[in-house]
């Protein structure tokens, strides 16, 4: 079987190669759509800017040199009986003309070197000129119109066999006609009459002209880690000096040479200098001192222009002051407050524990302390109960609260923390929480506690169950009463049932009894839907297989007993036959295995679609076959 379905995807394969070799319009350059039937494999539509040629076989391009036409930019059509290439009427391009309509030409063809040409009838009597309008690199206009080689050094395009108008790069076409190499660092040029060469006239950033060279000169000599920067921008030339005019950030001028702004104080991160008219001196001043939060915070600039800190000129915790006359305090930091311009500790005014504030109350306090109005900190569980750890009030709300309780407390409608042990209903729990008027309810029992319906009770050993909040009983127990019984428990109405039996027993509306019905023997859980004398039994829980009978019952069967049922979790039995059963559910890992018939008739079903598949395919490919030979 499998060597016939191997053979049928060989051919398969092959059909499908067969096929591939049709055009899809991607195979060929230009084409957007192929033809049909024997022309499939060629183009019938090409692309704008391309023509088709050979019978289809291929689009070129309209400007191909080869087959097209060199300098058309805009679609073309292709003429069978000339054998060349129209280009659409003006769409030749620079360097090229339109000898006639649909012809371009090469400007070159005519004027040699010629770059751009125009072919017009600027006359207007009907007869076109050929002009040149502009001739190669190194190439200029002779009086005949024709291009002449430019020999002069350097220059890239010449106005006249003396004079150059552009010349290479690196080089700069002066006054006199000539290329001269460019002056390095320099920004504008100029040519000296009186030297008879080229000099600068203004020189790029960091650079000054020398008035004995004329050249450009560095301003100042390189810094030490500056990123490869100088500190000085802009200089001038003072008596063969280069005086420094402005700097980088972080430096100021200081004559030749540019200094840090650190070099007026430490803190200082910009500044400036001006020059003193009396003494002749450089003076330099901080226009702005460091601060990890904001410029000049917690400084100021003093008479000298150097940064002073706040809190050791002014006052401890100002961390704003202004530069005016006696520098007065303009802001405390927040565990101060500003009082006749010194900055009052909040601790000083409110006690040890208030943290922030203003000059008439404190309005934050320590963790574990809360504030009542006009009053200082306070510990919270002074004031709302041994539990309290976090509490406050506000300018807002005078009335003090707590907002936490520690572990075993819970705050309750009058504001205050109370312990979950101090509840009688509340017995043995760790945990517990108000709801509003229904009162405190447990969420976590203490170790040794389980918590059922709202309440603690005590965990019981295997066999024992809980006969009141504190004590076990065994489920064999006279109190408890439930004989052959190994497992129990206590429902809401304190009516105890079992939830495991004893080997051979079975559980009978939450009793332990022997049922001799073959059918219920192997059953965990029975129910009675009858009465004692005259019982109706119903598999509620099985150990086994669980089988659906026809009156509705449920009855428990081994599967070591019927094959059939193997790793069968329920089923039914059918009405005909004493032992006829059918599974309806499989274990999770195990699904419904098909009879060898019906996995046959699975695998005729995929081999025939294959064979009907194969057969269109096959169809196809005759039919291509007879339209070849109809055409032979």
């Amino acid at each position: 079987m499998q060597k016939i379905l191997f053979k049928i995807f060989i051919f398969i394969f092959i059909i499908f190669a067969i096929n591939s070799l049709d055009c899809d319009g991607n195979d060929l350059e230009g084409c957007i759509q192929c033809g049909t039937g024997l022309d499939s494999d060629k183009c019938s539509i090409c692309e704008n800017k391309y023509f088709k040629a050979f019978n289809g076989e291929k689009c070129i391009k309209c400007n191909d040199p080869n087959y097209g036409m060199e300098g058309c930019t805009g679609s073309c059509t292709l003429i069978e009986s000339a054998k060349n290439v129209k280009c659409q009427e003006n769409s030749c391009k620079s360097g090229f003309y339109e000898i006639t309509p649909g012809y371009c030409s090469k400007c070159s063809l005519i004027v040699s070197h010629c770059k751009d040409c125009s072919y017009l009838d600027e006359s207007g009597n009907g007869q076109k000129t050929f002009k040149c309008l502009d001739c190669d690199d190194h190439y200029y206009f002779d009086e005949n119109g024709l291009c002449q080689y430019c020999y002069l050094q350097n220059c890239k395009k010449c106005k006249n066999e003396d004079f150059c108008l552009e010349c290479k790069e690196g080089y700069t076409a002066y006054p006199d006609g000539k290329c001269y190499q460019n002056i390095e660092n320099c920004k504008i040029g100029a040519y000296s009459n009186e030297k008879n060469m080229p000099i600068c006239s203004e020189c790029n950033i960091l650079y000054f002209v020398n008035s004995t060279t004329q050249l450009c000169q560095y301003c100042t000599n390189p810094i030490p880690n500056v990123n490869t920067k100088y500190s000085c921008l802009d200089c001038h030339e003072e008596d063969g000096i280069p005086i420094c005019d402005r700097t980088y950030d972080g430096f100021y001028p200081d004559g030749q040479w540019a200094q840090k702004c650190s070099s007026i104080s430490s803190q200082c991160t910009k500044c400036t200098s001006y020059l003193d008219q009396e003494s002749g001196k450089i003076i330099p001043k901080c226009i702005e001192c460091y601060s990890q939060y904001a410029p000049n915070w917690k400084y100021y600039i003093n008479s000298e222009g150097k940064c002073q800190n706040c809190n050791i000129d002014i006052s401890r915790n100002c961390y704003l002051c202004s530069d005016e006359e006696n520098a007065p305090c303009l802001f405390c930091d927040e565990n101060a407050v500003l009082i006749n311009n010194a900055c009052i500790f909040c601790n000083y005014l409110y006690g040890n524990n208030c943290l922030k504030c203003n000059d008439k109350q404190c309005l934050k306090c320590n963790d574990g302390y809360g504030f009542i109005l006009n009053e200082t900190c306070s510990k919270c569980s002074e004031l709302f109960g041994e539990g309290c750890t976090k509490c406050g009030s506000s300018i807002y709300n005078l009335k003090p609260f707590c907002s936490y309780c520690k572990y075993g407390y819970t705050l309750g409608i009058d504001g205050k923390c109370k312990s979950c042990k101090n509840d009688a209903n509340l017995k043995n729990c760790e945990k517990c929480e108000s709801k509003g008027k229904i009162g405190y309810i447990c969420i976590k029992c203490e170790s040794g506690y389980e918590l059922i319906n709202g309440k603690c009770i005590k965990n019981c050993n295997y066999g024992q169950v809980a006969f009141d909040d504190e004590t076990c009983k065994s489920c064999n127990s006279d109190e408890i009463n439930l004989n052959n019984c190994e497992r129990c428990k206590k429902l809401e109405n304190n009516e105890f049932i079992c939830t495991s039996c004893q080997y051979e027993y079975s559980i009978v509306n939450g009793k332990c009894k022997i049922i001799d019905d073959l059918e219920i023997k192997n059953c965990e859980e029975i129910e009675n839907f009858g009465t004692e004398e005259n019982p109706i039994y119903s598999c509620k829980k099985c150990n086994y297989v669980q089988i659906l009978k026809d009156n509705g019952a449920f009855i428990c069967i081994n599967e070591d007993d019927y094959p059939i049922l193997s790793n069968c979790l329920r089923g039914i039995k059918e009405s005909l036959g004493e032992n006829n059963y059918t599974c309806t559910e499989c274990d999770e890992e195990k699904s419904f295995i098909l009879s060898y018939d019906e996995e046959e008739k699975k695998i005729f079903a995929n081999v025939k679609m294959v064979i009907i598949f194969i057969i269109i395919i096959a169809e196809s490919v005759v039919k291509k076959i007879q339209d070849v030979l109809i055409v032979i």
